[in-house]
């Protein structure tokens, strides 16, 4: 299949990269996007399928942040990009600036930064322009256009015009949610397990699970610095800065449902697994969606999380006595992949 634009991030911009990308696709509705929330299935060779969607797409749009500049994958899609001619779009991100090899790289390319309106309909112009694929009528957002000057004044008087008030619009309501609540929010569909800021935010539970999968599946063991009991977004990243993904199943099988997903630290999985009154709701939604229920306590079965304990071993929920323990990880557990909102 042939793509008119690659979209080369870091996961750790995942929401606003999807925001740009949704952006693009609505106001070029024919344009063909590759971007790796869908691009990657489970058991590809990440590498040959980065170069091989690069080979087919006809432009790189590179999205450009602190993350992105210091992530060694998003160097080598750029240098593969340019070393195959084809043409890198660099997008600045929200309070992102050029430095290092990168200010090397594009210090005299017309660089877009994605917090100005006009920048970004300029985009979407000669992306529209580039691919031979229109714009649609009506999308929100002017269309970059070239000035055009101030027709001259008449010798008519100017009418005026009466004045109308305008009345205030109330503010959006934001959606809230409480812990057992379906989460759908059109990319990703899950169990609230966790909420604040009044549920506006929180995280959610995937539906289904992955089965007998390794932590660590390498046969030597490595420390990976997955050191973090709270945050399992942080701990994922670490292995997204690898080059060998694949190797780590449990991580891998979270990452494929998509980059806004990761495996949960011990603290994550604890109130998840080990709180009765948050276990137990949760499951209840999961049977109302056909979702896979979570283990109970007292089933001889075992959970992964992200958190390492030392260079063989990692830390994961054991179900059958209600409790965290810590072993070596090539043994196979199951796993649950998390998602903030």
């Amino acid at each position: 299949m042939k793509y008119d634009v690659f979209i080369s991030y870091s996961r750790a911009d995942f929401d606003e990269v999807n925001g740009l990308v949704e952006m693009l696709k609505r106001q070029i509705p024919s344009l063909s996007v590759w971007f790796d929330i869908t691009g990657i299935e489970s058991g590809d060779e990440f590498e040959e399928k980065i170069i091989s969607a690069i080979d087919q797409s006809k432009y790189v749009l590179f999205a450009l942040s602190d993350n992105s500049i210091s992530s060694s994958w998003a160097k080598d899609e750029v240098m593969y990009a340019k070393n195959t001619d084809k043409k890198v779009v660099p997008v600045l991100l929200r309070g992102a600036q050029l430095k290092g090899w990168f200010l090397f790289k594009f210090g005299r390319v017309d660089c877009i930064d994605s917090t100005i309106q006009l920048q970004v309909d300029k985009l979407v112009n000669n992306i529209s322009k580039w691919t031979n694929k229109p714009v649609a009528s009506g999308t929100q957002g002017a269309v970059y256009k070239e000035k055009v000057p101030p027709a001259p004044p008449t010798s008519e008087p100017a009418k005026s015009q009466p004045k109308v008030e305008k009345k205030p619009q109330p503010e959006p309501i934001a959606k809230t949610y409480k812990v057992g609540d379906y989460y759908d929010n059109g990319i990703k569909q899950g169990v609230v397990f966790d909420v604040w800021d009044g549920g506006r935010h929180g995280k959610i539970v995937s539906l289904d699970q992955g089965e007998g999968l390794q932590w660590d599946s390498k046969t030597f063991a490595l420390r990976v610095g997955t050191d973090s009991q709270t945050d399992g977004k942080y701990n994922t990243d670490k292995v997204l800065t690898r080059r060998d993904t694949d190797k780590f199943p449990a991580f891998a099988w979270c990452i494929h449902k998509g980059r806004a997903w990761y495996l949960p630290a011990i603290n994550e999985l604890k109130l998840l697994l080990l709180n009765d009154s948050v276990h137990d709701v949760v499951n209840e939604t999961l049977a109302r969606q056909g979702g896979i229920k979570l283990c109970s306590k007292g089933e001889w079965e075992y959970y992964w999380s992200s958190t390492e304990y030392d260079r063989s071993c990692a830390w994961f929920v054991n179900m059958r006595i209600g409790d965290t323990r810590n072993f070596y990880k090539s043994d196979n557990y199951y796993v649950r992949a998390v998602s903030a909102f």
